[in-house]
């Protein structure tokens, strides 16, 4: 675009059909590009936000207060994304798409409002903890504080009569931090240094003991009703400056696990059924202390160069395997009564 905004102190841009918006370090905003439905000649005064979206031919903003602003052609008759926006304060991160418009509520759900095309309203995830939300035409990603990606939308191209990858290709396991959408891709970026997920029990692995598969991306289902254990890894693995860390998360309450490490991914990363899920570790030397899981199902694990944990590096250069077992008594479908989460590796640096 020929008339996009000179001079500088931007600190975020967003891109929709046919215009532009971006929002300048001093809180303002400033619209440019086509604006037959008012996308830019709309734009809100005042220097009081913090976050611009631009969809298709409509925009969101958020204000410091957390409330939202909306502006541009609301979808056609009675869509409502515009309209629609809730109002209050709050809210922590907006997305526009094509015609539906999306918010994060302070404990990381997510509100959605306007068209309902492809189930984008209706579909969209529910429980808290998300903390990115973007979206396409006719789809949208939301990235969960644990680093996983959730996709819902359309996933067929009508034109050419195939799948076109958007939900199916999705990236399974954790350690996302950014997501990005244009109308009928979208893109992810993992931070480095902190491993890679591996071995899930939802179906892309061996088939979990009874079939009880999982949500994608973590171990077999287990009692808890909502999938399976999830490890994700963060911070860097290094000896020299441990920053590195294990979480689990969707386990039973204040039941006993604890953490394998292994030389080895078992089955060529595809797990072994034992219990009531899969072992994804093997050529195993270590385990650390039994740890209780707390009220919300989590548990954490660090300083993995400690005398707590002993030698848990085999050295710089080596991949390390790491896995939850845990108890999980009121699910027995083996007649067990133990489970997994996912795997997890890394490399350890120097």
């Amino acid at each position: 675009m020929t008339n996009a905004p000179s001079g500088s102190g931007f600190v975020q841009i967003s891109a929709g059909y046919a215009h532009g918006v971006a929002l300048h370090g001093n809180g303002q905003i400033t619209s440019w590009g086509f604006d037959d439905w008012n996308q830019v000649g709309g734009t809100p005064a005042g220097s009081d936000f913090s976050q611009v979206s631009a969809g298709q031919f409509h925009n969101l903003a958020l204000r410091t207060d957390g409330s939202i602003a909306a502006w541009g052609h609301d979808g056609g008759s009675g869509v409502g994304a515009v309209s629609g926006t809730p109002s209050g304060t709050g809210f922590i991160y907006v997305a526009a798409g094509s015609a539906t418009s999306f918010a994060l509520r302070p404990d990381g759900s997510i509100a959605a409002w306007g068209s309902n095309a492809f189930g984008l309203s209706s579909n969209a995830p529910t429980g808290a903890g998300f903390t990115q939300i973007v979206a396409g035409s006719q789809h949208a990603l939301a990235l969960r504080a644990d680093g996983t990606v959730a996709a819902w939308g359309n996933g067929w191209d009508a034109h050419y009569g195939r799948p076109t990858g958007l939900l199916s290709d999705a990236p399974k396991g954790a350690g996302y931090t950014e997501l990005a959408s244009g109308g009928m891709h979208a893109g992810a970026i993992r931070t480095s240094g902190m491993g890679n997920a591996l071995c899930f029990g939802d179906g892309t692995a061996s088939p979990c003991p009874c079939i009880s598969f999982g949500d994608p991306g973590e171990g077999c289902a287990n009692s808890t009703g909502n999938g399976g254990a999830r490890l994700t890894g963060y911070g860097t693995a290094s000896i020299a400056n441990d920053t590195f860390g294990l979480g689990v998360a969707r386990l039973p309450a204040f039941k006993p696990g604890l953490l394998l490490r292994g030389s080895n991914a078992a089955n060529s990363s595809q797990g072994l059924p034992a219990g009531d899920g899969l072992l994804c570790v093997t050529g195993l030397s270590a385990r650390s202390q039994i740890k209780f899981t707390a009220d919300g199902g989590e548990v954490t694990f660090e300083n993995f160069q400690s005398s707590n944990f002993g030698s848990w590096s085999y050295g710089p250069g080596v991949p390390v395997y790491y896995q939850y077992w845990y108890r999980d008594g009121d699910n027995t479908c083996s007649g067990s009564g133990f489970n997994f989460s996912n795997a997890w590796t890394v490399t350890w640096l120097p």
